[in-house]
């Protein structure tokens, strides 16, 4: 072997020996950043993504399936409550458990956050818990949405997001929290299901804007309001209480230092004509 082909080698075996070492290193830091998800509880799918949202600064919009057999419901009234108003009931969605092990890394891209939530939500499917769900991209978020439930009957039929419905709200100036109500309000008349407004973050519910929307999916509208509402993502749950509707909370998430240092992108503003703008 010439001289110029052993130094050739020598360079070679020099730059893989690099390149293994930083591959040893980055799947160690990858593998540290994996984390196990486990919770217990009522919802559990919703109460996971939460977590998972909290860890990677990736905002996760959930929404309820509308339970409605006795399967997929339990009763929480206490022997109390019965006793005092005899038939009376609580119900809520059945209890269950999942785990997964997650990506929690706060730089995150959407992309593996959602391979974190399927993975979530392959063991709520393995836990054979109520109903089904389908994950979506948008707007620079992560949906989570119902697509399947019992009925009353036992037959397990689909069901279409109530976030998914196009509205069109004329064009008006007011609070947030007010818009906010516009917007469940145009979906419950298209709907006819009951939605509440519940949790607002208060400094956000008292900003005045301007706001409408033209046959536009109430996501979407929903999302361009609060992209313009704080410098931090936000997101929503739409939770499904069989007696009573849907209850609609909003939050925005807390950055921690590591979150503001990986510059996790604020949700993106949806592709439509929603009119929203922040009055200075």
């Amino acid at each position: 072997m010439s001289a110029f082909t052993r130094s050739t080698a020598h360079s070679l075996l020099k730059v893989c020996f690099r390149l293994s070492v930083v591959f040893a290193i980055s799947m160690g830091l990858y593998a540290q950043a994996l984390m196990e998800i486990e919770v217990s509880d009522h919802r559990p799918l919703a109460a996971a993504l939460e977590k998972l949202q909290a860890l990677t600064g990736v905002p996760i919009n959930y929404e309820d399936v509308p339970y409605e057999n006795a399967a997929d419901l339990e009763d929480v009234s206490t022997p109390e409550q019965r006793l005092q108003h005899p038939g009376y009931r609580l119900l809520v969605p059945r209890k269950g458990r999942i785990q997964a092990t997650v990506d929690a890394r706060p730089q995150a891209s959407l992309s593996e956050t959602a391979g974190s939530v399927h993975a979530l939500l392959a063991s709520y499917r393995a836990a054979g818990l109520p109903g089904d769900f389908q994950v979506e991209q948008a707007n620079g978020m992560i949906y989570v949405t119902p697509a399947k439930v019992l009925n009353r009957a036992g037959t397990l039929q689909e069901v279409q997001p109530r976030m998914d419905t196009v509205v069109t709200i004329p064009y008006a100036e007011g609070t947030a929290i007010a818009c906010v109500e516009e917007i469940t309000r145009a979906v419950s008349a298209a709907t006819g299901a009951k939605i509440a407004v519940g949790t607002f973050p208060f400094l956000a519910a008292t900003k005045r804007v301007a706001c409408g929307a033209n046959r536009e999916p109430a996501r979407n509208v929903l999302a361009a309001l609060l992209s313009k509402l704080a410098d931090t993502p936000a997101s929503y749950d739409l939770l499904f209480e069989p007696l009573t509707g849907y209850m609609l909370n909003l939050r925005f998430l807390a950055r921690s230092e590591e979150h503001s240092a990986a510059a996790a992108p604020a949700p993106a503003p949806p592709n439509t004509a929603s009119r929203f703008f922040i009055k200075q």
